[in-house]
């Protein structure tokens, strides 16, 4: 149901390999426009209710536009993060859009850039040059 273009795993397809197993497929997705894209998102930093769970529906203008893929609450954000498919129409960063919880009710959410912490890798940065410093 998803493709590797789909998902933002294009980097990770050698298209210029001889031969692979799904080469013809990729090569015809490759023409035509996505259906879908993989963003991240956040619900509100003082949402309180039940979050939603994996699957349930995105609702744009009482359509169906996605589904969300994972969620959890991220005690470092301290806010409920997660991975949805939606149209690449509405996959811009800042995006409002609702989930449509099993009650049936909405709530909001908005796409947000992945990775949701330290998107500069400078925590990471910075535990490498002070273990550089102390070998030195």
């Amino acid at each position: 149901m998803t493709t590797p273009l789909e998902a933002g795993l294009a980097w990770a397809i050698k298209a210029d390999k001889p031969f692979f197993l799904g080469q013809r497929s990729l090569q015809i997705l490759q023409q035509r426009p996505p259906k879908q894209k993989l963003v991240g998102f956040m619900l509100a930093a003082d949402y309180q209710g039940t979050p939603p769970q994996e699957c349930h529906l995105i609702i744009d203008r009482g359509e169906i536009v996605g589904r969300i893929t994972s969620i959890a609450f991220s005690p470092t954000l301290n806010r409920y993060i997660g991975l949805a498919y939606l149209k690449p129409e509405l996959a811009n960063i800042n995006h409002s859009f609702s989930i449509r919880l099993s009650d049936r009710s909405l709530i909001s959410a908005t796409v947000s850039p992945t990775p949701f912490y330290d998107p500069d890798n400078s925590r990471q940065k910075a535990v490498t040059n002070l273990r550089q410093e102390v070998t030195v």
